[in-house]
């Protein structure tokens, strides 16, 4: 189960506390009652809601740790006054009820860069980033909703590690509680910012099974990529491991800015430069473990396993270069410096897999999420795609591939049949594959 988002700040605190809380809203209460320890008898943090400093006072000073969520009067400073050498204020948006991010406060430029976290994919977007940017710059009053400050004895364990990291660097985080619901892959992240506003690196967290597994293949991809001779600009891994009972990992940012939404030369020269030596088609790991991941999906999907089965024949003979597929080659995943193409979040990365993967995902996504498609535009794209590439048959059946690799991914993770990414990719592979004439189709 993924930790609530308006508790993302849980991962400031050191795992083992006993929570107490008074006068909250109920919806809070309850989600807090849930998920944070209740009953144990070690440390203690106080959290409170509302509550002046003229009450909370005796109460923080009490406690080994304090969760102060819209109180007046109550700061930082009086927090460490009380005897927290720890203290962290943020902004909460767009409220905490619904908690996307939290922009920490401590200095207008570690505020501005917080927001470093969001890399929106619309213009609108981007120019409602600017402005909020510019507002927690400026210290404008009034543009935030919710406030939390966090209040620890000593350096929480997280910070402390990656404090570690950055010898010489005085380090504040911000947080994203990742994707909004309902997504099942949701991971808290942070950025590394150090006192002047530069962001030094991000730090993913697993919290749930799935998010855990999502987190250590991008840390073994990164690394993976690290020891090869790739020429593209990618992440460094710069730490992954436990810390304190969680998984994280820690990689460098990526200089430049958020890269178009059309597939440029740039883009294609990144992808070109991922492809390597041609070796037979089903000996790719991509597709050797892709039907082994197709029938481990509960409930059971036999019908994808019938389109794999029908699919590999026509092509089983063809050798086409190994390829390293990012997973999620999207506009918000990509960034340009000095006209060159990078790109983050290799949560989905295979180091072994089809070539034209990442276009065909890149121009699809792009279609569905930013124009809006329909099916049948979706579908029209893909068969107009399939012509272009002067091998239809093999070009169709990466199409196949990718789309049962999309359906695995989603169904492995516990997306229902109804999700709307499953229903729109269900549908795809039905019109472009009917099991009963597969090559047919595909050309």
């Amino acid at each position: 189960m993924s930790l609530p988002a308006a508790l993302t700040w849980l991962q400031l605190l050191p795992n083992g506390m006993r929570f107490s809380c008074a006068n909250a809203p109920a919806w809070f209460e309850t989600i807090l009652r849930q998920h944070a320890n209740v009953d144990a008898v070690t440390s203690h943090a106080a959290v409170m809601w509302g509550k002046p400093w003229s009450d909370a006072a005796s109460e923080a000073a009490k406690a080994d740790a304090v969760v102060a969520i819209n109180c007046p009067h109550v700061t930082t400073s009086r927090l460490i006054g009380a005897g927290h050498s720890y203290a962290r204020r943020f902004a909460v948006l767009p409220s905490l009820e619904k908690a996307r991010w939290f922009i920490c406060l401590d200095t207008a430029n570690v505020a501005a860069a917080s927001f470093s976290l969001y890399t929106p994919s619309r213009k609108s977007a981007h120019v409602k980033k600017a402005v909020a940017r510019m507002l927690a710059k400026l210290r404008v009053p009034g543009w935030y909703r919710d406030e939390i400050i966090i209040a620890c004895r000593e350096t929480p364990p997280l910070e402390a590690k990656i404090g570690g990291l950055f010898p010489g660097h005085t380090i504040r985080l911000a947080l994203s509680s990742g994707a909004p619901e309902p997504a099942i892959n949701r991971k808290p992240s942070a950025s590394v910012i150090d006192s002047s506003g530069d962001v030094l690196a991000f730090v993913k967290i697993a919290a749930s099974k799935v998010s855990r597994e999502i987190v250590e293949h991008e840390a073994e991809i990164l690394a993976g990529l690290a020891l090869r001779d790739v020429k593209v600009t990618t992440p460094r891994l710069l730490f992954a491991g436990e810390v304190d009972g969680r998984y994280v990992a820690v990689q460098s940012p990526l200089p430049g800015a958020p890269a178009t939404a059309a597939l440029t030369p740039q883009h294609k020269s990144f992808l070109a430069a991922l492809r390597g030596a041609e070796k037979p088609l089903p000996e790719l790991n991509m597709v050797a473990t892709l039907r082994p991941r197709l029938a481990a999906i509960t409930p059971p999907r036999p019908d994808l396993g019938e389109v794999f089965d029908c699919v590999l024949p026509i092509v089983e003979q063809r050798r086409v270069p190994s390829t390293i597929v990012h997973g999620d080659f999207a506009p918000w995943n990509l960034r340009i410096h000095d006209g060159r193409l990078a790109a983050f979040d290799w949560e989905y990365g295979e180091l072994d897999g089809l070539p034209f993967v990442d276009e065909l995902h890149f121009l699809l996504q792009a279609g569905l999420e930013l124009e809006k498609w329909d099916i049948d535009a979706a579908t029209a794209f893909l068969c107009d795609w399939r012509d272009r590439e002067g091998d239809p048959l093999l070009a169709g059946s990466i199409e196949a591939f990718y789309l049962l690799d999309q359906l695995a991914r989603l169904l492995g993770e516990g997306y229902s049949r109804e999700h709307d990414m499953v229903v729109v990719y269900d549908q795809l592979l039905r019109r472009l594959v009917p099991v009963n004439e597969p090559e047919a189709a595909l050309v």
